[in-house]
């Protein structure tokens, strides 16, 4: 029994100290790489942490032992405080955008729909949303092949919002795919109403940054044609994404007018969307570059993949010195002007893929301009902390709660 209190408490203490510790500035780039899933672990089971530092404290009680007692209320507290700032932010982030009473705008049909607190210990089940995978939304000119994206629409019996979500993967512009982890988030969306379409889009060393941009938009432009089909008003589309989905996210959204980042068969096409999310955007690719003076997986040990300085200066013919123009048009911070769609940025205060500081600012600079933008920075979390352990996380089911109510705001308020 002393061997398993003493085991609780220490464990809730170091998944405390990793829950608290941002790993960039303490640890070397191979250490945080191979620590980042320890500290995803620590976010994503702080309500499991506090428990099992409160059982270790318990048993010390019981054996005697203070040091087994002080280790695991050290890290039950800090596990309990992460959670009550994820559960009860110091401002609600809406309220200076849309006014106290932005809850009053959103129709009344979709309220029910809508998470009623920003945390629970488990998310309940929602209806089984109707499914479709690997749907043809684009062909890339000479003989390119197929653009591909899957379909998730509002189950039986569930009346459709009006609104589709065209999320954008992340993956740094040469990993990953659609249907990264995105599940639990995409069912609840579909339960709410909405239909979403998950983008396939071309990457390095396919195209370059041009190529991924307009496959975004040929996205946007087929749901836009296809709106009747699925229920869908073709003037209530919200485009969305994560890290490297949420810089081509802003700017899909940013430069629907924008002549040399639109397609020529499309320049005459409506592209423009009601609203836009980015989750841990990058914003500034010149930022990003220097930021990222390593490739967070690029070890030959671990697993073989482009390092990201590699990836940008193919994607931008160059590196920033080489390219600036090309970095500077296709980075977010380049475009900000009036009257752009409302936006919902996010990011982990602890963000060591993604720079924090320039997607505050940039969500300052919209403001500024008078546009609508939301941000949100949430305490302790790290990349990618929307899709970890969705049904229990705080932090992923703080950021399930906020983007479910942007949705559905954008659903119902006009600009």
């Amino acid at each position: 029994m002393k061997t398993l209190g003493r085991l609780l408490a220490y464990l809730s203490l170091v998944m405390g100290g990793f829950l608290a510790a941002q790993l960039k500035p303490i640890f070397s780039p191979l250490w945080t790489t191979l620590l980042t899933p320890v500290k995803l672990l620590a976010v994503g089971l702080a309500p499991l942490w506090a428990v099992v530092g409160v059982v270790g404290a318990l048993y010390g009680l019981r054996t005697g032992s203070s040091g087994v007692v002080v280790a695991g209320l050290v890290g039950a507290l800090i596990a309990g405080r992460h959670m009550r700032r994820m559960i009860t932010p110091p401002t609600d982030p809406f309220v200076a955008v849309f006014g106290a009473e932005w809850r009053a705008y959103i129709r009344a049909d979709l309220l029910p729909r809508l998470p009623e607190q920003r945390w629970t210990p488990m998310l309940p089940e929602v209806p089984e949303p109707q499914f479709e995978r690997d749907v043809i939304y684009a062909q890339v000119p000479n003989g390119g092949g197929d653009l591909l994206c899957d379909l998730w629409q509002p189950p039986p019996g569930v009346v459709p919002s009006g609104l589709a979500y065209v999320y954008l993967h992340g993956g740094g512009w040469a990993l990953a795919d659609k249907d990264l982890l995105t599940r639990p988030i995409f069912r609840r969306l579909a339960a709410q109403g909405h239909v979403i379409m998950d983008v396939a889009y071309r990457q390095y060393p396919e195209t370059n940054m041009g190529g991924i941009l307009f496959d975004c938009k040929r996205a946007i432009a087929w749901m836009k044609a296809n709106a009747d089909h699925f229920g869908v008003d073709p003037d209530l589309i919200v485009v969305g994404g994560g890290s490297a989905g949420g810089q081509l996210a802003l700017l899909t959204a940013y430069t629907a007018d924008h002549r040399d980042l639109t397609p020529p068969d499309l320049r005459r096409v409506d592209t423009s969307v009601r609203g836009v999310v980015g989750m841990y955007p990058v914003v500034d690719l010149k930022d990003y570059y220097r930021y990222n003076d390593y490739g967070a997986l690029k070890f030959s040990n671990i697993v073989d993949v482009p390092d990201n300085r590699v990836v940008l200066e193919n994607l931008l013919d160059g590196s920033p010195e080489v390219a600036p123009q090309l970095f500077e048009l296709f980075s977010p911070v380049a475009h900000i002007c009036p009257d752009m769609p409302p936006a919902l940025l996010m990011i982990g205060a602890h963000d060591d893929a993604v720079p924090v500081a320039p997607v505050r600012s940039y969500a300052a600079r919209l403001t500024r301009q008078g546009n609508q933008a939301v941000y949100v920075e949430l305490p302790q979390a790290e990349h990618g902390f929307d899709v970890f352990l969705p049904t229990l996380s705080p932090a992923a089911q703080a950021a399930l709660y906020d983007l479910s109510h942007f949705l559905a705001l954008m659903a119902s308020k006009p600009r």
